[in-house]
């Protein structure tokens, strides 16, 4: 079985990336904002298990209103899950956008959907490609609660341990790609993707992700 790589992975993915990301961006600055007149008000900090429901709130939003243009260029198509989950479908793949473990895949716990969803220890690859390819997209955010990496995993496993997490692969998305100023007859290496670190800035301490 021939493994589809990173880089033409990605490659295929680039016109999603810069919605995707102006979406979390506005979440994240939307959950900072509501936390900060709370704690005007109320001298409360950051509510680091409702903080993510509020990005994902935003940023689905955000996808509703300003994704046409996007969809119509990429074929991008949101389903309707619980909790404000984003899940993404673009041709071939499927994208789950989660909010990470501290750099991490989550733990999907005893969800059977997520641990299904993880499941991809044999893949036909037929003639080279997949028929459904499931990845999962990743974000976190700095101690201000600022939008930080972003990452795409390929998924293998995963069960109610930290250890049962394995991935194909778990890359960084390069920054050009996230901006609109990457070009889709523009190429990126395996160095750009594979040698930069994922960041480990995480403030959730809970390691628990709610929702899909």
């Amino acid at each position: 079985m021939s493994m589809l790589s990173p880089e033409i992975v990605m490659q295929e993915l680039s016109p999603l990336f810069p919605s995707i990301y102006s979406a979390l961006d506005f979440g994240a600055g939307k959950a900072k904002e509501f936390f900060e007149k709370q704690e005007n008000s109320e001298g409360k900090n950051i509510d680091l298990y409702l903080a993510p429901h509020l990005v994902r709130y935003h940023a689905l939003n955000f996808l509703k209103r300003n994704g046409q243009d996007a969809r119509e260029y990429t074929e991008l198509s949101l389903d309707n899950i619980p909790f404000n989950g984003i899940h993404i479908n673009h041709g071939c793949y499927q994208i789950k956008i989660l909010k990470s473990n501290k750099g991490d895949l989550p733990v999907p716990g005893h969800s059977k959907t997520r641990r299904e969803y993880y499941d991809q220890r044999f893949i036909d690859f037929g003639n080279g490609e997949p028929s459904d390819l499931k990845l999962i997209l990743l974000w976190n955010v700095d101690m201000f609660y600022g939008l930080g990496i972003l990452s795409l995993a390929f998924p293998k496993s995963g069960g109610i341990t930290r250890e049962s997490v394995t991935a194909h692969w778990h890359c960084k998305i390069p920054e050009k790609m996230l901006y609109g100023k990457y070009m889709i007859t523009d190429k990126i290496t395996v160095e750009e993707i594979l040698d930069l670190p994922i960041e480990k800035i995480d403030i959730d301490k809970t390691g628990t992700d709610f929702g899909e």
